[in-house]
């Protein structure tokens, strides 16, 4: 603990540290928990149909991402029959990551690492899904505090041990381990650089079980995966915009704007001052805590994450675009430690209390979105879909469901699942060997009716529009009338396609 810090927990009553760090996670608990029962979205429905698939192998073996969270949320499908309920594991993971950070170092280290943690818009957001990322996100925390203590310390049998298993239960569960193995092992390597060759040899050995499944997951097991390129891959090539959008939203600035938005609907220059003051908050944190002779420690965290995120902006730009928000956020953990550590290590005065001022507004005004507007709004309204779907269509009517829209299907209307009155369509492959299975759902079709399709506009969509216009051809061959728009809501539509008057 530092002199700074131990005047910090000098100064409060024993009883006391321990009320704000329950406060803390009970404010996560509180964040995570918030309408658990919303409909799921299709990456969900995707996961809860992978761990729930009669040849669970099989299923696992089509995926992109390694197959142990799906693994663990099968276990849990078996005695939880709720999707809120089966939320409850990435709950658990996003509130044991916050109180593993406030367990991280000195107390006002902890607090304020804990805190940030703990409001992360997006990091509550993937702490309330059927995903694997609130998973991810502590296994790869775990990873990190264990080579930290490894570069500090003598060996140490315990964290040798939790750094290898941790990193191999984290490349079990989603391929991006790779690019924070590297930052970990840099790590290790400068700060052991004087102990020898033996020294070295031993701690990469510590990789190797991780990479050993990274390997067999991506280029042997999941066929998905290995035969993946820029033209089968479903987001367009990566540009600016697209790292700077991910950035805004893991970071929680888009959630700050919003909050600016908001008032500045209600209050002449209300989002101008709002972002003023926020930014210049930002500027008096980060100064506390990097300028102008910032720890070894403080600098290490904040290197972790740097190189983390150079590796996955070079990736997105040369080879898959993966500039998705969720990716970013395990570099998120190293910098809110590299700020807590560094507010913590600042001598007790105005700037530093003013930096630990500015991280808890800042933490605490990007949740109000969260608590505001978005806990309640379903990121897709699947469940709304289908209960769409059922009430407009007639009996006897088939449902042609596109680009992977039938996911809704298989969560919320199983028994249609076999239905010969339904076809499926994929807007990757080609279209004319998918036509027998369309024109026999249609030949189910009643007397005068038509058929309902669905489809959802995204990234997807648009790289493929050739492909729908031909399918809305082929539909027009079978003798279906112009679509007719039936709802529209979180990128899917409903149409009908009636059927023609005869001529």
């Amino acid at each position: 603990m530092t002199e700074a810090d131990q005047s910090t927990a000098a100064s409060l009553p024993r009883h006391a540290t321990w009320l704000v760090a329950a406060a803390i996670v009970a404010l996560a608990t509180a964040a995570r928990c918030l309408f658990l029962d919303k409909s799921l979205w299709c990456d969900e429905a995707d996961s809860y149909i992978r761990a729930t698939a009669g040849d669970f192998i099989a299923a696992a073996h089509t995926n992109v991402h390694p197959p142990l969270y799906f693994l663990l949320l099968r276990g849990l499908a078996v005695v939880v029959h709720s999707f809120a309920g089966l939320r409850l594991f990435s709950v658990a993971c996003g509130v044991a990551t916050v109180v593993v950070m406030l367990r991280t170092g000195p107390t006002l280290a902890g607090w304020l690492a804990g805190l940030l943690v703990a409001c992360a818009p997006e990091m509550v957001y993937q702490s309330q899904e059927l995903r694997q990322y609130a998973f991810l996100s502590l296994l790869l925390l775990i990873a990190l505090l264990c080579t930290l203590r490894l570069s500090a310390d003598p060996p140490s049998p315990d964290a040798a041990i939790g750094l290898a298993v941790s990193l191999a239960a984290a490349a079990a569960t989603h391929l991006a381990t790779g690019f924070f193995m590297a930052p970990l092992a840099l790590t290790l390597g400068w700060s052991h650089r004087r102990l020898g060759l033996r020294r070295l040899v031993a701690l990469g050995a510590l990789f190797l079980p991780a990479a050993a499944v990274l390997f067999f997951f991506h280029s042997i097991f999941l066929t998905a995966a290995k035969n993946l390129d820029r033209h089968t891959w479903w987001m367009a090539p990566a540009n600016g915009s697209d790292a700077t959008q991910a950035f805004s939203i893991a970071t929680g600035w888009d959630s700050i704007h919003w909050v600016a938005q908001a008032l500045g609907r209600h209050m002449p220059l209300g989002e101008t001052a709002l972002i003023g003051v926020v930014a210049a908050a930002v500027i008096v944190v980060l100064w506390v805590a990097w300028f102008p002779r910032p720890g070894r420690l403080v600098l290490t965290l904040l290197a972790i994450a740097v190189i983390y995120w150079a590796l996955i902006v070079g990736y997105s730009f040369t080879a898959l675009s993966i500039l998705m928000p969720r990716i970013i956020l395990p570099g998120m953990l190293p910098l809110f430690l590299s700020i807590a550590a560094g507010v913590a290590e600042r001598r007790p005065g105005w700037p530093r209390r003013a930096a630990v001022f500015s991280i808890g507004v800042y933490a605490l005004v990007g949740l109000i979105p969260w608590f505001w507007h978005f806990a309640w709004i379903p990121r897709e309204d699947l469940r709304g879909l289908i209960d769409v779907v059922r009430e407009n269509r007639p009996a006897g009517e088939p449902v042609v469901f596109v680009g992977g829209t039938d996911v809704a299907v298989d969560a919320y209307w199983p028994e249609f699942k076999s239905s010969p009155r339904q076809a499926k369509i994929s807007l990757l492959a080609p279209l004319p060997p998918q036509l027998p299975e369309l024109r026999a759902a249609l030949a189910k079709r009643a007397p005068g009716t038509g058929a309902l399709l669905v489809y959802r506009v995204d990234g997807y969509f648009h790289s493929h529009r050739n492909e729908f216009e031909m399918l809305l051809a082929a539909l027009a061959a079978q003798g279906l009338g112009p679509p007719q728009s039936i709802w529209e809501r979180t990128f899917y539509h409903v149409v009908r396609l009636p059927a023609s008057p005869a001529k």
